[in-house]
């Protein structure tokens, strides 16, 4: 009994430790089984994280090359303008030279080699010079603003010349003129004209003033004179006297601003066919003109 007791406990003790291996070997393979899966997902994870990482690289490279391009446009620009003015003060240097009467540069003498100078004496001489440099730029760019002030008010009176016209050479404008038959009816044949307006407006730029006579003189284009009731006039213009035949004569108050003048008057005599230039004047000034046409009549038209 004994020994069946003892062989029981020993099946026991040999089953128990079957299912231990057996667990254990199963443990051991399923962390076997899953190793591989885990290590790729690490890999592709670490192979992502790089390709980001280069692709970063890459646009911050680009970026950096980007700002050294437009480093070097501003560092050329920038010597262009330094450039520019060395220039400016090379001329300046030479122009206060010329203010000066001598050379800048000798303004500033070669000093001797054998001979010792005092540092404070020359800066004091170098600051005294400054000084008068600048004294002199001051007042070179005092005489060139002046300049240009000059210059504009210059075109300023340029331009205002261009639109001004002597007093002398404006004219009345706004002529009309209208022929009439005995029967106050227009017309345009020269055997029928009894009388004749003539209105127009002299502008207030021919600055007339005070009481003038005013002079309507009709004369024809051959130069033929008509007998006229009214005496001839001498007129004074700025270039000469000159006589004229007078048609009719009005008194008119002049007073410096626009003035509308009306004439009518009957002709002494039947008026020519062709073209007539009525003219008007006053003492010291000729006020303008108009052409008037006549034509011939047929028969009884």
């Amino acid at each position: 009994m004994e020994t069946e007791a003892h062989s029981s406990k020993t099946n026991k003790a040999l089953l128990l430790l079957g299912l231990l291996l057996l667990a254990v070997g199963g443990v051991y393979y399923w962390s076997q089984s899953r190793q591989p899966e885990g290590t790729g997902d690490h890999t592709k994870r670490l192979a992502d994280s790089s390709q980001t990482d280069k692709t970063q690289g890459n646009d911050q490279l680009d970026e950096l090359r980007s700002q050294l391009e437009i480093a070097k446009q501003e560092n050329a620009s920038l010597n262009d303008q330094l450039n520019g003015l060395n220039e400016l003060l090379a001329r300046t240097y030479d122009r206060l030279g010329t203010l000066e009467g001598t050379r800048i540069d000798r303004m500033f003498p070669a000093i001797p080699k054998n001979i010792e100078v005092d540092p404070g004496q020359l800066r004091d001489s170098l600051s005294n010079q400054l000084a008068l440099m600048r004294g002199k730029a001051d007042q070179l760019s005092t005489v060139d603003q002046q300049n240009r002030e000059l210059q504009q008010a210059l075109n300023q009176r340029d331009a205002k010349l261009k639109t001004m016209v002597s007093t002398s050479a404006v004219t009345g404008d706004a002529f009309q003129v209208s022929l009439l038959k005995s029967n106050q009816k227009v017309t345009a044949k020269a055997k029928k004209v009894d009388a004749l307006n003539l209105s127009f407006t002299v502008p207030a730029e021919r600055r007339l003033e005070g009481t003038k006579d005013v002079y309507l003189s009709l004369v024809h284009e051959s130069g033929r004179s008509p007998a006229r009731p009214l005496p001839s006039v001498t007129i004074t213009l700025p270039s000469g006297n000159i006589m004229i035949p007078v048609d009719a004569r009005q008194t008119v108050t002049f007073n410096g601003t626009k003035q509308q003048i009306n004439f009518r008057f009957h002709p002494a005599v039947k008026l020519e066919p062709g073209t007539y230039r009525a003219s008007v004047y006053i003492n010291d000034a000729y006020l303008g003109s108009v052409t008037v046409q006549l034509r011939d009549s047929f028969w009884f038209f």
